[in-house]
């Protein structure tokens, strides 16, 4: 087994792991969908799918796209304030971008490594 397999299989994982706690998290810490955001993580995903030729991740970004748009009228009209969130919503908050910075960091050690080939 190369190393690039032994990293993308902890990556999996650690995407799993991380997958599950989100969803207890969610169940423990209620919060509405903002479809405003999935519509710009769609707009987000697109480019970068076609740019890495994983065209998988343009069908993922059009749909969220698609259901971010499909569901306009419920965008919220403006950012909660850090001050005004309860403490679930900071903890979710804080989670998703600690997912979000080892899930882009995971992804350059990947693109690192095969480049090196």
């Amino acid at each position: 087994m190369s190393l690039l397999h032994i990293v993308a299989f902890i990556v999996g994982i650690l995407l799993f792991v991380l997958g599950a706690v989100t969803i207890l998290m969610r169940r423990k810490y209620p919060m509405p969908t903002d479809y405003k955001m999935l519509f710009v993580m769609g707009i987000l995903w697109i480019p970068f799918g076609l740019m890495l030729g994983a065209y998988a991740f343009s069908g993922i970004g059009a749909a969220l796209m698609l259901i971010g748009l499909a569901r306009k009228k419920d965008w919220k009209q403006q950012s909660e304030l850090w001050a005004h969130m309860s403490k679930g919503q900071k903890m979710f908050r804080v989670f998703a971008i600690v997912i979000s910075v080892l899930l882009a960091a995971s992804i350059a050690v990947l693109l690192v490594l095969g480049i090196k080939k």
